[in-house]
This record gives C-alpha cells, structure tokens and sequence, in this order.
C-alpha cells in the first residue's frame, strides 16, 4: 500500500529496451547487488511496463523529493507566509464558528443566495445554526466592486471574519472591517441587503450572530481579522 505510488510509477516505463540500458548501468555494482537487480530484471512484470529509463528517474526523484522534511524556511518570503497565515485562519474559524461545520451534509442548514451570476462570476450561499449564519461570497474575476448590494435572510449587523485580500495573506487590504448593517429593501430573494467592498478574485466569510448579547459577538481587530470575545466587546 506504501509503495502504490511508486509502483504505478514503474508500470508506465517498463520495456525490455530500458531493462538493458539498466544492466548497462549495473555492470559496475558489486555481486550481491548484482545479484538483486538480476532477480528484478528478471521479473515479467517489471520487462513488460519498463518504457522510458530517464523519465522514470525524473518521477522517482519527485517521490523521494515529497517524502523531505517540508522547508521551512520558504515563511521567509512573504507570500509563502501569507498563504500560511491564510490557512491558519480558515482552520481556525472552521474549528471557531459551528455554521461552517454543523451538520455539514444537512442541506438545511445551506441555503444558495446568488447561483447564476455568470455575468460577473459572483457567487454567494449561506450556512446557519440556531445561533449564527454565516455568509460566504466569492469573486472569480478580477474586476473590484466598491459598494456590491447582496441579499441577506436577517436583519442587523454582519462581521467580517475573513478576507483573503487581507495584506496579512498577501492581498492588497480591500477589507470591509466595520460591521456591515442592514438597509433598504431586499435582494436575491432574501428579505434584507447589505452592501459589500468585494475585491479581486476575493473571498469574503461574514457572519451574523442571532440575537446574542454584544459580548458573545465576533470582534474584526483593525487589521481584519475575526477575534472572539467572551467579555466586553472592543
């Protein structure tokens, strides 16, 4: 089972041809190794996918290069550490807001709010809980919107917990920040809107808390990202 990889590796390149080229290479090896690769060459399998010796070297360098130590030391360079912190934070806020993992394969708890924006491949859907809804809207393209209008199922006050677009994660700060408030009429098909800054090719994560007490509330720091507090809010 450990060896799959490799061995589907080795079935895309045997043929007899390379199996010579391989003794070629062995003529200067010692008879207990010798010895090994006979025992090898002589196995069917390995004379019948053997094709291409030199590409074969290539893959096997790649699986061996996969089973290094990760280098560390590429979080020097800034967007390597801010992919890193990226993937800090949407762990965080997986294992922080229950709307984005309770009950994940219930469809109830998923509503589409925009499916079929193919004009400006803009998508945005929601997850709830008893307790919180969260609202997930992605930009594919990298057209910027300064004040886009998106519908949303509850009245009041809507945190920005992620932005990739954050400077921390190597985008160029178009945040929202400040709490998004309610107003006007409603908008795909939700009874309510709030009007978001949504940047290139962005992913924004909202979250609205449902009649909780402001002290339970998410609180965005001035750099833009989500913090939970358990006293007073800041």
């Amino acid at each position: 089972e450990e060896n799959k990889e490799l061995i589907s590796v080795l079935k895309k390149y045997l043929t007899e041809e390379n199996v010579e080229k391989l003794k070629k290479l062995t003529a200067d090896l010692s008879e207990a190794d010798l010895a090994q690769y006979k025992e090898l060459l002589s196995n069917p399998l390995f004379k019948r996918f053997f094709k291409d010796l030199p590409k074969l070297a290539e893959d096997l360098e790649k699986i061996v290069k996969e089973t290094e130590v990760i280098p560390w030391n590429v979080l020097d360079y800034p967007k390597h550490k801010g992919l890193h912190e990226l993937f800090k934070d949407l762990n965080r806020i997986y294992r922080t807001h229950p709307a984005r993992y309770f009950q994940e394969y219930n469809p109830v708890h998923f509503n589409w709010i925009m499916a079929d924006n193919s004009e400006q491949s803009v998508y945005v859907f929601e997850r709830e809980t008893e307790e919180e809804c969260r609202v997930f809207i992605f930009n594919r393209t990298p057209n910027f919107y300064w004040d886009y209008d998106i519908g949303v199922p509850y009245e009041g006050r809507y945190e920005e917990v992620l932005n990739t677009d954050n400077a921390i994660y190597g985008g160029w700060n178009q945040f929202n920040g400040a709490p998004l408030r309610t107003h006007g009429e409603g908008k795909h098909n939700q009874p309510y809107k709030i009007t978001v800054k949504i940047p290139s090719f962005g992913a924004i994560y909202l979250c609205h808390k449902k009649n909780l007490p402001d002290t339970k509330k998410p609180y965005v720091s001035k750099d833009g990202r989500d913090e939970m507090t358990s006293s007073v809010t800041k």
